[in-house]
């Protein structure tokens, strides 16, 4: 066991090792994505939904950490070290080609179980669930640190490293589509503000007279007998007078 600690710490020490500016961006980058995740989950009101996110920001958050941490370079290093320990380190790459197979599997299979977990609503979530599986089948691939897949990681574009393209195309695809469904919210949220508004100050105008509406006006009362104000203001009969006596 001593020997394993002591292979295994010539390689890799638990301390923040990538300082440079790109490795701080990506990290911020993750807890972005995690803030994000966070606040899509908070709320969401289908059960399924609010697991897909939940999950999304737990991974986000520990990716973060492991950006600093540098943990597939101790996965890796433990492998190196138990393949030396057991005599089969001339075959590590029959290993290492196994590992990625198997990582793109799993990632795989977590894209379809995230697809049936989120029918009905995959139009909306499809940009996460992209960026979710890039992003892990890249740190699962780079675990294995294949001498070819090194190489082409360490290439650049512009100045700037494959690695940092591949890895933060992911969590572009991620942030833009928890921003989206933020946004969403918000406005949804905002329409239902104005309804009520419009709703409210409608029934304050009905019960307050000093709003200008005008009463109803009172239908006039009919007279005794029937006859209504035109009858009584009808002319009376014309009466001949009586002739005086002499």
């Amino acid at each position: 066991m001593g020997v394993m600690i002591g292979c295994l710490g010539g390689e890799w020490t638990p301390a923040f090792g990538d300082r440079g500016v790109l490795a701080w961006i990506t990290v911020l980058a993750y807890l972005a994505c995690a803030a994000l995740a966070l606040a899509v989950w908070r709320g969401m009101d289908q059960r399924a939904l609010r697991r897909f996110w939940g999950a999304m920001a737990i991974v986000m958050l520990f990716l973060a950490v492991n950006k600093q941490l540098d943990l597939q370079t101790a996965l890796n290093q433990t492998g190196r070290c138990i393949s030396m320990a057991q005599g089969w380190h001339d075959y590590r790459r029959y290993a290492q080609l196994l590992f990625i197979i198997l990582a793109v599997a799993a990632v795989v299979l977590v894209f379809k179980r995230s697809r049936q977990m989120m029918r009905g609503h995959l139009q909306t979530h499809l940009l996460a669930l992209a960026g979710l599986a890039l992003v892990c089948g890249y740190v699962l691939i780079r675990a294995s640190s294949l001498n070819a897949v090194d190489a082409i990681g360490r290439r650049s574009i512009l100045g700037v490293s494959v690695n940092f393209l591949l890895e933060n195309a992911g969590l572009v695809l991620i942030a833009l589509n928890a921003t989206r469904l933020l946004r969403l919210r918000a406005a949804r949220r905002a329409a239902e503000r104005a309804v009520e508004d419009e709703r409210l100050q409608a029934e304050a105008a009905m019960n307050n007279p000093a709003t200008g509406m005008a009463a109803p006006r009172r239908a006039a009362r009919p007279l005794e007998g029937g006859r209504d104000d035109e009858a009584a203001e009808a002319p009376r009969p014309f009466r001949p007078l009586k002739p005086r006596g002499h």
